[in-house]
């Protein structure tokens, strides 16, 4: 057992370890970089100098001397500018016609007809073919005439988009009246025009139609009448109401063949 003196020492030391690690836990900073460290400083330095590049940059801004890849970009730009413009110039999209003028009148009498339907279509042709151009109708107006046999069609915009199509120069008027020759696919309609049914534009023009006298003639008329219904859907309902009206006036039910043996 150790005496009084060595106890004291022991005791003297333990104070002093408490005191030390006491002293350590006070005395003890966080870690911090240091200012002068050259490595740090570069560092902050780059990253000052990023940011203050990508604030000062513009958006969508090419680089400046980036001149071959401008450059490419426009041609680019330009090609397809004119890969567009090839396209549209050979598809129909959109053209003015008229104004149509004319006047229909009795070709035995020269009495105006009232009340005569005149159907205006309009078609584009299909040109990329070794045959002869394809015709296709766009659109289709109608109009009657009035007390004095007279028709005005005002200027017509018609708008469709085609690939490879062009427009016809020339609309092709159908005017029908039961009881009459079809104009212009009846032998005894004036004038005769080429193409057939293509009426000038912006020009007054006197069509004259024969008066049917038999039932045959009516029956041969409406098929003539009848290979004009190339029309839109939806359009020349008044024109088809007409054919209609004439074929139950002549006795006309489903199935049956006329004088002409046209099976209807």
């Amino acid at each position: 057992m150790p005496d009084r003196e060595t106890f004291q020492q022991l005791k003297n030391i333990g104070k002093d370890r408490r005191y030390s690690i006491r002293e350590r836990r006070i005395s003890h900073k966080p870690f911090h970089l240091q200012e002068n460290n050259g490595i740090d400083r570069r560092s902050k330095e780059r990253r000052s100098a990023s940011h203050e590049n990508i604030i000062s940059r513009k958006p969508f801004q090419l680089p400046e001397n980036n001149g071959k890849d401008r450059r490419l970009t426009i041609f680019i730009i330009a090609l397809l500018l004119v890969i567009v413009a090839m396209i549209l110039s050979v598809s129909a999209v959109v053209r003015s016609y008229g104004p149509y003028l004319g006047r229909v009148v009795d070709a035995e009498t020269g009495i105006p007809l009232a009340n005569v339907e005149v159907l205006i279509r309009f078609y584009t042709e299909y040109h990329l073919q070794l045959e002869e151009p394809t015709s296709q109708v766009a659109e289709a107006i109608e109009t009657l005439t009035d007390k004095q046999g007279e028709f005005q069609v005002p200027v017509t915009w018609v708008y469709s988009f085609r690939f490879f199509h062009l427009w016809r120069p020339h609309a092709l008027v159908t005017i029908f009246k039961p009881g009459y020759g079809t104009f212009p696919g009846h032998p005894g309609t004036t004038p005769q025009l080429n193409p057939q049914g293509a009426v000038p534009e912006n020009k007054p023009v006197v069509i004259k139609m024969p008066r049917l006298k038999t039932r045959e003639e009516r029956w041969f008329n409406l098929n003539v009448a009848f290979l004009d219904l190339d029309v839109p859907s939806g359009k020349g309902e008044r024109f088809k109401r007409l054919i209609e009206e004439e074929k139950v006036h002549l006795g006309w039910v489903p199935g049956r063949k006329g004088p002409d043996q046209k099976e209807w």
